[in-house]
């Protein structure tokens, strides 16, 4: 396993476990849930997100008694709801990291989530198509708004794609490379995002990811109705 600044092997590995157990469980949810919306599923995915972030705390907790100085790990989400016409963002990832003596720092990113493509023909049963669908409008105005914005794209489990994540700078040049506006398929799409779990640890805990101009948090402090955030998530790790 790569190593982060955290510098600690077994927490990187309980983290690491707990994002793919997650990505694991609801790509599976996914597969029963084929027919709902985005607004649904994203739902589904930070509610989870949060039960995995507990679990991870409660084997971070047993490895802090043989500890001099403790870790502390969290997930937390606020539901920001307005309606699906009105956001600019499903999800604003925030970051806030403090190390006794090392680092104290926030960052943020701006998402966008997309569920795989599927069809109900010729079988009654959805199926879902190797692609997914992109409002190329949407991913400007969240590459506008930061450098730091994201697709989360949600694919079954049985593909073995599972949470793919993708800059969203680079969805917009595959969707001009292939000249199609509405639409990224898979193949491509694997070329320029990554696994969420590793997106996860190492970009965004990692801080190789994230926006930290007050410019970026403005947009959560305002939450205007011109770009509006429907989940804010925070990811908060603390050493000492």
């Amino acid at each position: 396993m790569r190593q982060t600044w955290i510098g600690d092997r077994a927490i990187e590995s309980i983290l690491w476990e707990s994002f793919r157990q997650f990505d694991e469980e609801f790509s599976k949810l996914l597969e029963t849930q084929a027919y709902s919306q985005e607004e649904r599923l994203t739902g589904f995915f930070v509610e989870k997100l949060c039960q995995h972030g507990r679990m991870a705390q409660n084997s971070i907790s047993k490895i802090n008694t043989s500890l001099k100085l403790p870790w502390y790990f969290s997930v937390r989400y606020q539901d920001m709801t307005r309606t699906e016409k009105t956001y600019g963002a499903d999800m604003a990832f925030v970051l806030s990291a403090n190390i006794r003596e090392r680092m104290n720092i926030r960052k943020i990113i701006l998402v966008q989530c997309k569920k795989m493509n599927t069809r109900s023909y010729p079988s009654p049963n959805f199926t879902f198509i190797n692609s997914w669908p992109i409002n190329y409008q949407q991913a400007e105005d969240l590459c506008n708004t930061t450098p730091f914005g994201f697709h989360f794209l949600y694919g079954p489990y049985t593909s073995s794609v599972l949470t793919r994540v993708a800059p969203a700078r680079s969805v917009m040049g595959l969707m001009r490379a292939t000249r199609r506006k509405g639409t990224i398929p898979l193949n491509q799409t694997l070329l320029i995002s990554r696994p969420f779990p590793d997106f996860l640890l190492y970009d965004f805990i990692g801080c190789w990811e994230g926006d930290e101009r007050d410019e970026a948090f403005d947009v959560i402090k305002r939450n205007l109705s011109e770009f509006s955030i429907r989940y804010i998530v925070h990811v908060d790790i603390s050493h000492g």
